[in-house]
C-alpha cells in the first residue's frame, strides 16, 4: 500500500528476470467506504500502475475478485453471517447472496468494478475467490464452497465476460 513505485518497479523487474510471467493482484474493497472513496480511487490508480509496469515487462495479469466482499459501508441488513461460513479473514462487510437483494447488490458492485476499473486493465486471467474475506454461514449459503459461492461465480462470469472477453477464467477453491 505504501512502497514507493520505483521500488515496486525494481521488484517486478527482478521477478520478471527470475522467470515470473504473471502478476496476480486484488482490489481489496473492505478498506474503502465506496467506489468513489478518494482512498479507493488512489488505490485503483496504484494497482493500475502495478499493472502497467507488469505489462511493460511482458507479464500477464491475473485479477482476483473475492466473491462476496463488499465496501465498508455495505448495507448491514445484507451482510453475511460469519459462523459456519468463514475460512480465513473476516471484515463484517461481506454480503450474503441468499438474502433478498444480496445477489443484486453484489452483481451491481461487481459490474461497476468491471466497467470502471478492471476492464481497463485487460486481465489475461480472472478468478472469483471464495474464501478469506468471502463466505457466509447462513443455512441458505451452506456449504459455501459447493453452494452459494458457485451461484456467485455463475452470476459474475457473464458480467465479466462482457467487459473483458479476452480473459481466461480460473476456478480456485478448497473445502468442497
Amino acid at each position: 500500500h505504501v512502497a514507493p513505485m520505483e521500488e515496486i518497479k525494481t521488484y517486478l523487474e527482478d521477478l520478471a528476470l527470475w522467470g515470473f510471467n504473471t502478476l496476480a493482484f486484488w482490489y481489496d474493497l473492505h478498506h474503502f467506504h465506496s467506489f468513489d472513496d478518494p482512498d479507493a480511487v488512489a488505490f485503483r490508480e496504484r494497482l493500475t500502475g502495478f499493472a502497467n509496469i507488469a505489462r511493460s515487462l511482458g507479464m500477464k495479469l491475473f485479477y482476483l475478485i473475492v466473491s462476496n466482499e463488499a465496501y465498508a459501508d455495505s448495507p448491514v441488513e445484507l451482510r453475511a453471517i460469519k459462523e459456519g461460513g468463514a475460512r480465513g479473514g473476516w471484515y463484517d462487510s461481506q454480503i450474503c447472496p441468499s438474502k433478498p437483494g444480496g445477489m443484486d447488490y453484489l452483481k451491481e458492485q461487481f459490474e461497476q468494478n468491471c466497467r470502471d476499473f478492471i476492464a481497463s486493465l485487460k486481465p489475461d486471467y480472472v478468478t472469483i475467490w471464495p474464501y478469506d474475506q468471502g463466505g457466509c454461514g447462513c443455512e441458505l449459503c451452506k456449504p459455501w464452497g459447493g453452494n452459494a459461492y458457485l451461484k456467485i461465480y455463475e452470476a459474475f462470469r457473464p458480467i465479466g465476460e462482457e467487459y473483458f472477453p479476452q480473459a481466461k477464467w480460473v476456478v480456485l477453491l478448497w473445502f468442497w
